[in-house]
């Protein structure tokens, strides 16, 4: 936490991890497994539009918040995998086990920390394969699921496990029979369940899938799915509950694209997608207990967005956040924050209409900036890793964590 790397209190704009693939090109079908008959939420702006919209909150006015930063020993960091995920009670990533005979890592463990309750990180899975790489880790209430590779043993595929508890047996969920080009599962786990997207061919059909199962295994079924020449779906997220799953879809139309957010309740077994307002541009939703927020689409799902929404949870009084980078965004009790490489650190108050707080500035002279995939807001736990990639300094490595102060309300 040495003063040579960080300057003043700090301060940033946001952050993306930007992913370029496109998946395919679909041919248009109105079908839908099943029909949603939920009611639209209200209307609001088309977001491929200029307005009329609210004034967005400045960057050039942000306010500073001086946090307690805490920053785990440097080797826990060094062996660190690409992403951190978190309940805001616990976080965890994958970490490197060995590396191959070129000195390349396999990401074959992952490791868990609570910052509030652990005295240091802890390894709570070991690979038994010792080639495999962890990518994608999840965590909630005391409860984990990752996704694993292995070229050797699964080629381009990939497998789902859910690990019920520290220190208990993997539970294998879901493993890839689709097409190379299938994107893996992105997941989400509520106190009792994982609910994952995947690819899979049901009947001699492609067929997109939500899919649900407890972390025992048992009840796994697809919540809903369709052709993947009809729609695909995308970053499910839950609400703080853990009561609905949120979730994006894709859908080709002629030769154009609608970009379309539902949320599907889950405690109800008949519960049919309900859409979230009528926007045709906006994908991967995220909910806290008074915010809905969502990117907005700028040609490709996976490439950053062109802006970020935040509304009511309802879709009412929308503001467009013009943020510098739209990918990867976390959303917190209070806070919103973004993925990018930066030499500055700003999250952003979701109860004082999305205005930037400025964390930390980093020395850029020495080399120091935020690595991204490591960035993010859970409840009220803040992560971040600053890392030296200039070769021309001493190299340099971190894991940090905040507790940010919560809503007036809370």
């Amino acid at each position: 936490m040495g003063p040579e790397r960080r300057l003043g209190t700090s301060v940033v704009v946001a952050l993306a991890l930007c992913s370029t693939l496109a998946y395919g090109a679909l041919a248009a079908d109105p079908s839908w497994t099943p029909e949603p008959t939920g009611t639209p939420g209200p209307s609001w702006p088309a977001l491929g539009e200029d307005g009329p919209w609210p004034t967005p909150a400045l960057l050039s006015q942000p306010t500073d918040l001086t946090l307690d930063i805490h920053a785990l020993p440097g080797a826990w960091a060094l062996g660190s995998g690409m992403f951190v995920a978190s309940d805001g009670t616990e976080m965890t990533w994958s970490q490197v086990s060995c590396r191959d005979a070129e000195g390349q890592p396999f990401l074959g463990e992952i490791v868990a920390f609570a910052p509030l309750s652990d005295p240091e990180p802890v390894v709570i899975y070991h690979d038994p394969e010792p080639d495999a790489r962890i990518w994608d880790t999840a965590v909630r209430a005391g409860r984990y699921a990752f996704v694993e590779t292995n070229e050797r043993v699964l080629g381009t595929g990939w497998r789902l496990w859910a690990l019920p508890g520290r220190g208990e047996a993997r539970v294998l969920l879901d493993t890839n029979d689709g097409p190379d080009i299938a994107p893996s599962p992105r997941f989400v786990l509520t106190d009792d369940r994982v609910i994952w997207t995947a690819v899979h061919p049901r009947d001699g059909v492609l067929t997109y899938e939500l899919r649900s199962a407890r972390f025992d295994g048992t009840d796994n079924h697809a919540l809903i799915s369709s052709p993947v020449a009809t729609r695909q779906y995308w970053y499910p997220s839950t609400d703080p509950a853990g009561t609905h799953v949120l979730f994006a879809t894709v859908e080709p139309v002629g030769q154009d694209w609608r970009y379309r957010i539902w949320s599907l309740d889950l405690t109800d077994p008949k519960a049919r997608p309900v859409r979230l307002g009528t926007s045709n541009e906006a994908t991967q939703p995220l909910a806290n207990s008074t915010t809905l927020v969502w990117r907005i689409v700028d040609g490709n799902v996976q490439a950053e967005g062109k802006d970020m929404v935040m509304a009511d949870l309802d879709g009412r009084h929308p503001v467009r956040l013009h943020l510098p980078h739209r990918f990867l965004p976390s959303l917190g009790s209070r806070f919103l924050v973004e993925q990018d490489e930066r030499q500055e650190l700003v999250i952003y108050d979701t109860t004082d209409g999305g205005r930037p707080v400025v964390i930390e500035r980093f020395d850029v002279h020495a080399g120091w900036e935020l690595q991204r995939g490591w960035t993010m807001i859970a409840g009220d736990l803040l992560i971040f890793r600053p890392v030296v990639f200039d070769e021309e300094h001493a190299p340099g490595l971190e894991i940090d964590w905040a507790i940010l102060p919560p809503a007036a309300d809370q």
